[in-house]
């Protein structure tokens, strides 16, 4: 008899979030900024039980090359491991973070990021 209970709990704790933002600059200035190696500091503050950024070490990498890696440390001197796993300028990239040492280790072992970008139409907008 094989106990499903370990597969069932992983199954239930998956979590998606998905958002949608416009923004009206030119789609290749936008991907920069979001994708770039200095910017986690910057947009990344801190939210409920996720400490903010301070910085990254250990660049393995150019931040343009799926594969690279680094440290991200946080502001209350936590750390966690994060790695570049598709970078398409300027239409998509995505990453995963590991090995978390602040709260949040009890509840994850991993999570990813996917951004995607692409030209508005003038109907998507509004004034």
């Amino acid at each position: 008899m094989t106990d499903d209970t370990d597969l069932h709990r992983a199954a239930r704790l998956k979590v998606a979030v998905t958002r949608e933002v416009f923004i009206s600059h030119a789609i290749q200035d936008v991907f920069d900024f979001v994708a770039a190696e200095d910017v986690l500091p910057k947009i990344l503050t801190g939210y409920g039980m996720v400490p903010g950024v301070a910085s990254t070490s250990d660049i393995s990498g150019p931040w343009d090359r799926p594969g690279s890696h680094r440290v991200v440390h946080l502001a209350d001197g936590s750390t966690a491991n994060e790695g570049l796993t598709h970078y398409d300028r300027p239409s998509y990239f995505a990453y995963r973070v590991s090995d978390p040492s602040f709260a949040l280790k009890h509840l994850m072992t991993e999570a990813r990021g996917q951004f995607w970008f692409e030209p508005a139409s003038p109907y998507d907008c509004w004034a």
